[in-house]
């Protein structure tokens, strides 16, 4: 029988190569630093909601807690399997040491998924087995189609996930760029988010730009140099 996360699935899933902890910028006064822990802390039977409007970082950190977990780990992207049987795409995954449940709202809705997930939930307690959920809500704000799937989600740990502010932002992307063994100023930085579109994965697509241009023009990353690759 094939494991978890070897079945087919009705999507394709694949992680995010820049999704990891070293990549989450939480700053040393940042609400967030709370559920970075709790994340990075957990162990077996741990059962995690994060919550957060989009650009929070909630994919991110479930797709970097899925690929630090040794054993068997999963993480489903539910908006994009929403119309997929959620019986088949749910089905033993309670064999998963870890499953990362990303964008829950999207689905609860749904009679059929609601009940799929209550069991799967359950089932998955029973084992013992790590379960991590994302929404872009707390659990009492979902629209769901089951109360006892809402209670199940409500008992637990529920941590809020806070978008970065501009200071927060140009610390983020300067991290990254370090991370990928660039040397991004400040000043960079904040002609980054003045001049061009300010969402985190936006900015950052233009890092992951700023890089390869780095590496073919064989420079440092000058305000000029930006301007050049960017067409600034």
């Amino acid at each position: 029988m094939n494991r978890p996360h070897e079945r087919q699935l009705p999507l394709a899933v694949r992680l995010d190569d820049s999704a990891t902890f070293a990549n989450f910028y939480a700053g040393p006064e940042s609400p967030n630093r709370l559920p970075l822990h709790a994340l990075t802390a957990g162990g077996a039977g741990q059962l995690l909601y994060l919550w957060g409007e989009p650009g929070a970082g909630r994919s991110h950190l479930l797709q970097a807690a899925v690929r630090e977990q040794a054993g068997q780990a999963l993480y489903l992207p539910l908006a994009e399997l929403a119309a997929a049987d959620p019986g088949e795409v749910l089905a033993g995954l309670e064999r998963c040491v870890l499953l990362a449940l990303d964008d829950l709202h999207s689905v609860c809705a749904r009679p059929a998924w609601a009940v799929a997930l209550f069991h799967l939930y359950n089932r998955l307690t029973e084992a013992e087995g790590r379960l991590l959920v994302s929404a872009a809500c707390a659990p009492a704000a979902l629209d769901c189609a089951l109360e006892d799937l809402r209670s199940r989600l409500a008992a637990m740990q529920v941590h809020r996930l806070h978008a970065l502010d501009d200071a927060g932002k140009r610390e983020a992307l300067i991290v990254r760029a370090r991370n990928r063994g660039l040397v991004l100023s400040a000043p960079v930085a904040v002609y980054l988010l003045t001049h061009f579109p300010r969402g985190i994965g936006e900015q950052m697509a233009f890092l992951e730009r700023l890089d390869r241009g780095s590496l073919v023009a064989k420079k440092g990353l000058s305000l000029g140099l930006v301007k050049q690759i960017l067409g600034g």
